[in-house]
């Protein structure tokens, strides 16, 4: 029943405002990314691992899962469908929702899942000489499935023990999780923060891991309607 929801969340955009703050937000299509990740061998994964086929018509069994992820600055919504769908490791194909509905053929479902892997290396052009290292999660997937002192003037070390009892400093305020703006609220200007800086360092990494990602989202979330009295 989440799925609008979710949606909403993970396609929001920008005010023109936010963006002129933020950055410019740049999008890379469908067309722009399927050519360049079919152009750099390197981004492809295995089609032995995907065990992909072509889509099957009049098929009438039911997703096997939806998954809905920013790739590239656009939003993508794909349906994963099962040959066997009782099965695990049947063959399977892609049906695209969005940006654009097509069932894709086995080379385009290909590009779709290697570009969604590789969402946090940058899609650079085919010409580049650097070569992209594979990647080792995939953590933005959204996937909804039935299953700083002066050294100059320092005291030298002082052998004798300090025996003062330490002070006890509290902080100004206190802090709220996932309150990004410090409005004292977790709520929608949070969440439009922490999309606008995804995959960047900076105030919404609220983990502290260098990129905000999948756990910061998360603790947004937790934390959802929360606010300081």
């Amino acid at each position: 029943q989440n799925e609008d929801l979710i949606r909403s969340w993970i396609n929001w955009r920008p005010s023109q405002e936010q963006a002129d703050k933020c950055g410019n937000l740049i999008v890379h299509p469908w067309a722009f990314l399927r050519n360049e990740v079919l152009a750099q061998p390197h981004m492809h994964l295995s089609m032995d691992d995907l065990n992909l086929v072509a889509p099957i018509d009049d098929f009438q069994g039911e997703p096997s899962a939806r998954t809905m992820q920013v790739i590239e600055g656009e939003f993508y919504e794909w349906l994963e469908f099962r040959v066997a769908p009782e099965d695990p490791e049947s063959p399977m194909f892609i049906r695209m929702v969005a940006p654009i509905q097509q069932d894709l053929q086995v080379e385009d479902a290909m590009a779709l899942l290697s570009a969604s892997a590789n969402w946090h290396e940058d899609i650079i052009p085919a010409t580049h000489d650097e070569q992209l290292e594979d990647p080792e999660n995939l953590e933005s997937m959204f996937v909804i499935n039935e299953q700083y002192g002066d050294d100059d003037n320092e005291e030298p070390d002082d052998p004798t023990p300090d025996t003062e009892a330490p002070e006890i400093l509290e902080d100004d305020e206190p802090e709220l999780e996932g309150d990004i703006d410090g409005d004292q609220v977790v709520g929608p200007a949070d969440l439009g923060i922490l999309l606008s800086l995804w995959g960047q360092p900076g105030d919404a990494d609220l983990d502290g891991n260098g990129t905000t990602n999948a756990a910061d989202l998360g603790l947004v979330l937790a934390n959802w309607g929360n606010q300081l009295p």
